[in-house]
């Protein structure tokens, strides 16, 4: 279950929020409803700083459900000016900015990605950051067809750590865009057509599982287990591309800060739509069923989320209020501070 941060660095994980977790059923599509008043009281109310003890984060990029959370990652877990931006960059994005701002320089806060590409979740990095990866989630139909729109995607970066799983003499390796199985993605001319390749499936359950993106591998049952098994029990942070200013508002609510102007700048927006005339329409064309588990999973913890940010945000406005509300003792000044956990002191 995902802990939620509170001032003070501890984590408020209430009896409602566990009823709650558990009564979200991991079906996509139950989603809970999120009024406006909500998104606006999550995303306005004060923010609790960045904790100074703060653990590093692993961010996992998975592809096609947005570079641009890159700068949310960058001005977490990085000491780089506020205006800076990948947008900034006309090519490479993050890579770029990796080079401007190396990030072993600039950013303690972050577990090295290896920016700019898709590393997949390593064995020995889980063991070590195990609770402290955050991740971007989207619709498994909606990402393989972003996927094949821009280019038929084929993405085979790899994690060394994995060497035992998957072959990994290095991340990134031009030369593995030539194997047998990119050259059939690249070679489809349908939505259909690519998406009914094995390795253009089930991309966000098989990072999860440490196999590079477009591997061309089975996912058994007992995998998707596993895949969900890490998502609910090693991440601190689940967003949604769906929920994309929400998810940054969260974002902050959960691990400290508040969101800065450049986190709203957009990368690389949507391709248009490139098959020919005689494809089938998009009603027809497949989904991608390996990864419906995993995106479930997240959408289910998106709402814990949700549910747990209000929660908190509402408990420590009743805390001000009481205190406000509060006659003062005569010849004694009251004073509010910051607790260590979920409510504030009274001096």
């Amino acid at each position: 279950m995902l802990p939620y941060a509170v001032p003070g660095g501890g984590y408020s994980a209430g009896l409602g929020s566990l009823i709650w977790s558990l009564l979200l059923a991991p079906t996509i599509g139950a989603r809970m409803q999120i009024s406006d008043v909500d998104r606006d009281l999550i995303c306005n109310a004060p923010f609790v700083p960045k904790a100074a003890d703060a653990e590093q984060i692993r961010w996992l990029h998975i592809p096609k459900t947005g570079t641009s959370f890159a700068n949310t990652i960058w001005h977490y877990g990085c000491n780089i000016p506020e205006d800076v931006s990948v947008t900034d960059f006309t090519t490479r994005f993050e890579g770029t900015l990796n080079d401007t701002y190396p990030r072993e320089l600039w950013c303690p806060g972050l577990v090295d990605h290896t920016p700019a590409t898709h590393k997949p979740v390593g064995e020995i990095e889980w063991d070590n950051h195990k609770g402290n990866f955050v991740a971007m989630f989207r619709n498994p139909a909606d990402r393989i067809s972003s996927a094949f729109r821009y280019n038929s995607q084929c993405i085979k970066d790899c994690n060394p750590e994995n060497s035992a799983l998957s072959p990994c003499d290095s991340i990134r390796d031009p030369v593995r865009r030539e194997s047998t199985e990119c050259k059939q993605i690249h070679g489809s001319r349908c939505l259909t057509e690519y998406s009914g390749f094995r390795a253009a499936q089930g991309c966000q359950t098989k990072l999860l599982l440490g196999y590079p993106c477009s591997a061309d591998v089975p996912i058994e049952e007992a995998e998707t287990t596993a895949a969900v098994s890490r998502l609910r029990d090693g991440f601190s942070f689940v967003g949604l591309v769906e929920e994309w200013s929400l998810s940054v508002c969260l974002f902050h609510r959960i691990l400290g800060g508040k969101p800065l102007p450049a986190e709203s700048d957009h990368v690389r927006p949507g391709v248009a739509d490139n098959e020919p005339a005689d494809c089938p329409a998009p009603i027809e064309a497949a989904g991608d069923k390996l990864d419906e588990p995993v995106y479930a999973e997240a959408e289910r913890l998106f709402d814990v989320q949700v549910h747990r940010a209000l929660e908190q945000i509402r408990k420590e406005q009743q805390a001000v209020s009481l205190v406000a509300t509060r006659p003062k003792r005569a010849g004694k000044k009251a004073h509010l501070r910051a607790g260590s956990g979920n409510h504030y002191r009274r001096l």
